[in-house]
C-alpha cells in the first residue's frame, strides 16, 4: 500500500486522500486474501496508522467509505466463490465482475439491476423496443466462459434523441449462459 502525505510548515503532516494505491496480489491464498482485505478496511475506516522512519515519525488516520464498500463487495464475492468450491479461480487473472457473474450462474439466478446507456447512430429503434446487449467473459481456470445477456426495459420517448439513445439508471435484467471453450 502507498499513501502520499503532505508535510506542513509546523512539522506535522496529513494524508492526501486522493493519492493512495494498494494492490492485492493474485497469488494469495484465501486466508491471506481475507486478512489483506480486512487490513485495508481497517485503514479506510479511520484507524490510526503509526509511521516510523529514519527522518519521519508520527500518526495519521483517514477515512474513505467508497473504498470500504468496494472491499466489502470484493470480500462477499470471494466468500461466494468459496461456497461453490471455486477457490482455484482466485489464482487466475479473472475480473471480480466475471467471478460475480459466475456465482450468479452457479446459483441459477438472474439479476435485476440498472445501467446507464449512451448509444450513437442507432437506426430502426422505436419507442417501446428493448435493447439486448451481449458480453462474453473469459473465465480462466475453467472449461467454459460466460455469456452475459443484458435486456433493458422498453425505450421511452425521452431516451431517443436524434439518432442517439441516452438513458440513465435504465432498469434491465441480466441472464448468464455457459459457453464451452473449444
Amino acid at each position: 500500500m502507498g499513501l502520499e502525505i503532505e508535510l506542513k510548515k509546523d512539522g506535522s503532516f496529513k494524508p492526501i486522500l486522493n493519492n493512495y494505491y494498494y494492490k492485492i496480489y493474485k497469488n494469495n491464498n484465501l486466508k491471506r486474501f481475507i486478512f489483506n482485505v480486512n487490513l485495508l478496511k481497517n485503514i479506510f475506516t479511520g484507524n490510526t496508522i503509526d509511521l516510523k522512519g529514519r527522518f519521519l515519525t508520527g500518526k495519521i488516520s483517514f477515512e474513505n467509505r467508497i473504498e470500504i464498500m468496494k472491499l466489502s463487495l470484493l470480500e462477499e464475492e470471494i466468500f461466494n466463490l468459496q461456497k461453490i468450491g471455486k477457490e482455484k479461480l482466485l489464482q487466475e487473472e479473472n475480473s471480480f465482475y466475471s467471478l460475480a457473474l459466475l456465482f450468479l450462474k452457479e446459483q441459477e439466478k438472474d439479476m435485476s439491476t440498472w445501467i446507464n446507456i449512451k448509444l450513437s447512430k442507432v437506426e430502426n429503434l422505436n419507442i417501446g423496443d428493448t435493447l439486448i446487449i451481449k458480453n462474453i467473459h473469459e473465465i480462466k481456470g475453467n472449461d467454459y466462459d460466460l455469456l452475459e445477456i443484458i435486456e433493458t426495459s422498453p425505450i421511452s420517448s425521452k431516451e431517443i434523441q436524434d439518432e442517439k439513445i441516452i438513458g440513465y439508471k435504465k432498469t434491465c435484467k441480466v441472464k448468464i449462459e455457459k459457453i464451452l471453450k473449444k
